[in-house]
């Protein structure tokens, strides 16, 4: 009898081996465990198959896919299982879902949230909330081995923070050249990478109006007392050095540029000595006239 028993424990055995292969076909699944308990209304049980991404015979193109059924629904690996999570022996990735979607992967290293495909350590597809982190206020933030922030973004009451350790830079479309910096000094660059002033442009400006803050602004120039000098030791000046006095030379404007308001100030005061000039000239002018008057009276 009891070789009977063993005759038929072997034969159940064979026959279960002899059953459970997987489908050489894309798509094919096995079970291989099935654990569940029972509800007062329902059947819940986590069931595990061997699963075939891709036509073969062998484990290279299987993978192991864990999911949820109830009752006798979501029985159906990648097509209608809930909570599923997948891992392929051969290449390492694995796969998390819910019934017929995918919505996490990991794979080589890289985390994809919304994609089957991620290029780098985390790609999301997708919108990203961020929520606020009430422990130090930082809601991402990227650090060296010290704990130093290199980069980061930080809620203070209203406004959003922008950290970076060698300043920001923003570029447009696929090219990595910045179009825009902003300098861990507060420089403020368009066009270049290395702005030396609060606002550094390199190419044209186009607005309705600027407004430049100006100090000691030349009125002084119509003040009694004032030197304006005179027209013959202009001429010298000018003969001697290629322009007016103050005024910068052609290759000191080339080289260190024109600051507006300075240059306004500058060109106002030459205007009123100008002017001054101009009143003199006038001045000796109505003087020689009564001059040339009185001599024809004496003639």
């Amino acid at each position: 009898m009891n070789k009977i028993i063993l005759a038929l424990t072997l034969i159940g055995s064979f026959l279960s081996q002899a059953r459970a292969q997987l489908g050489a076909a894309k798509g094919d699944a096995f079970e291989i465990s099935s654990v569940g308990g029972t509800t007062i209304a329902n059947n819940m049980m986590h069931k595990s198959w061997l699963y075939r991404n891709n036509a073969g015979s062998d484990w290279l193109s299987a993978s192991l896919h864990d999911g949820i059924a109830v009752d006798v629904s979501f029985l159906q690996p990648q097509v209608n299982t809930r909570t599923w999570w997948e891992r392929n022996p051969a290449t390492g990735e694995q796969l998390w879902g819910d019934m017929g979607q995918t919505f996490m992967v990991l794979s080589g290293g890289n985390l994809g949230v919304g994609t089957l495909t991620p290029a780098s350590k985390l790609e999301v597809a997708g919108e990203v909330n961020l929520k606020y982190n009430s422990i130090d206020g930082y809601w991402l933030k990227h650090t060296d081995l010290g704990g130093n922030i290199i980069a980061g973004f930080k809620r203070t009451g209203n406004d959003l923070l922008i950290r970076a350790f060698d300043g920001i830079g923003f570029s447009v479309g696929n090219n990595e050249t910045k179009a825009v910096t902003i300098s861990t000094n507060g420089n403020f660059g368009i066009g270049t990478a290395t702005p030396h002033e609060k606002l550094s442009v390199n190419g044209n400006i186009r607005a309705r109006e600027i407004k430049v803050e100006a100090t000691n602004w030349p009125d002084y120039v119509f003040e009694e007392g004032y030197n304006v000098g005179t027209l013959s030791g202009l001429e010298s000046y000018i003969k001697a050095n290629k322009h007016l006095p103050e005024m910068p030379s052609a290759k000191e404007a080339q080289a260190n540029g024109v600051a507006l308001g300075e240059m306004n100030k500058l060109l106002l005061k030459k205007i009123e000595e100008l002017t001054l000039y101009v009143i003199e000239l006038k001045k000796e002018s109505i003087a020689q006239q009564k001059q040339l008057d009185q001599l024809k009276k004496r003639q």
